[in-house]
């Protein structure tokens, strides 16, 4: 073999080497990205879903009924957090006090009413 057949070779080889560089190199950075984006999409969308998922805690409270008052005022002020439409709360309220749903509503009569809360209650305490 000449010098130059091995000059040749040795050229090609050191091409082959880079060239297997230069591709392992390319996965990797392909790979790092790939579990970068992974991690960011879980750690971004992690505490939006927890603002989501908040946990309601459903509590009872007594009212007395004022002129003008109504099943829909009380709904529409106290039915927040309960994931339930307008008219289930209202039956829910009317099932609780064994009235009507078209029932006219007393000045002073009390009823009770559910109401959601994210905090939790401990006798008159909340933790």
């Amino acid at each position: 073999m000449s010098n130059i057949e091995i000059y040749r070779m040795k050229k090609r080889k050191e091409a082959r080497r880079r060239k297997k560089m230069v591709r392992n190199l390319l996965k990797l950075t392909v790979i790092s990205g790939m579990l970068m984006a992974a991690i960011l999409f879980f750690v971004l969308k992690s505490p939006v879903q927890a603002r989501e998922e908040a946990t309601y805690y459903k509590y009872y409270n007594t009212v007395r009924v004022e002129k003008g008052d109504s099943l829909w005022g009380y709904a529409k002020l106290y039915s927040c957090g309960s994931n339930k439409s307008v008219d289930a709360y209202i039956d829910e309220v009317c099932s609780i006090n064994h009235i009507a749903k078209n029932a006219t509503l007393r000045t002073g009569t009390t009823l009770t009413i559910p109401y959601y809360s994210t905090e939790y209650r401990c006798g008159d305490r909340y933790l």
